[in-house]
């Protein structure tokens, strides 16, 4: 869309480009400077748009796996209870059938903790970015509402909207483990089962929370950039 955008509704500031580049040493308003500065610009565009979308579509598959991962330590939980309730399952079943879900549980944690660190990184460059691109893009927008540089905004918003999304509801599935676990009727278990719930439930009750060193990956953090991109953007038109 921000590639089309340029075809559109050409911008003359920018020669009809879809980024305000000049060739150094060569005439702006000639058709090799069009011609050349076109293919390359839209090449660069078409060539990052595509890569970043495979990295994000991996960093959100992954999220979206743990969440996946830990329903499904949730059903396993639920029909542990039903083995709970069935008084010929024996005291040895329940206690390995126990101690495998608490290893499942152990993978999923060592499996958000890896996201971490892949992306925790990449996380902050992509938020840091994207604050200061958005605005700058407000300072063209306020100006010219119907400009390609509102395709770039609206685009970086939903980015951030879209990590930030998917990082809390890793929490909020997380935070209903916790709880799943304390409805089982663990009180119906022998002693050593009840001291290794106790330590099931104490492992479940941090959050999964993903973060960009600084700032957790939440709802809060999508609202912080987009205060701190609009205060940017007042301090740059103050008068």
């Amino acid at each position: 869309m921000y590639t089309v955008f340029s075809f559109l509704r050409p911008d003359p500031r920018k020669f009809g480009l879809p980024l305000p580049a000049v060739i150094p040493f060569l005439d702006s308003y000639s058709e090799l400077f069009y011609s050349v500065n076109s293919i390359y610009q839209h090449c660069i565009l078409i060539t990052s748009i595509c890569s970043a979308v495979g990295q994000f579509a991996v960093i959100i598959v992954g999220i979206m796996t743990a969440c996946c991962q830990i329903d499904a330590v949730k059903s396993i939980l639920t029909s542990y209870n039903s083995m709970i309730a069935d008084s010929t399952t024996s005291e040895k079943i329940l206690t390995q059938e126990l101690i495998e879900i608490i290893r499942l549980h152990s993978l999923v944690k060592n499996y958000v903790a890896k996201i971490q660190t892949k992306f925790g990184l990449l996380f902050l460059a992509l938020f840091s970015c994207i604050g200061i691109v958005t605005a700058m893009c407000l300072n063209v927008v306020s100006y010219n509402l119907l400009s390609s540089s509102t395709c770039l905004m609206l685009n970086c918003i939903s980015t951030v909207l879209l990590f930030c999304s998917s990082g809390n509801y890793l929490l909020s599935v997380n935070d209903g483990l916790a709880q799943t676990i304390y409805d089982l009727d663990w009180h119906k278990l022998s002693i050593s089962n009840q001291k290794l719930f106790i330590f099931f439930l104490a492992n479940a009750q941090p959050p999964a929370r993903l973060h960009a060193l600084l700032l957790p990956l939440d709802m809060s953090t999508f609202i912080k950039i987009m205060k701190a991109s609009f205060s940017y953007f007042s301090i740059l038109n103050q008068r």
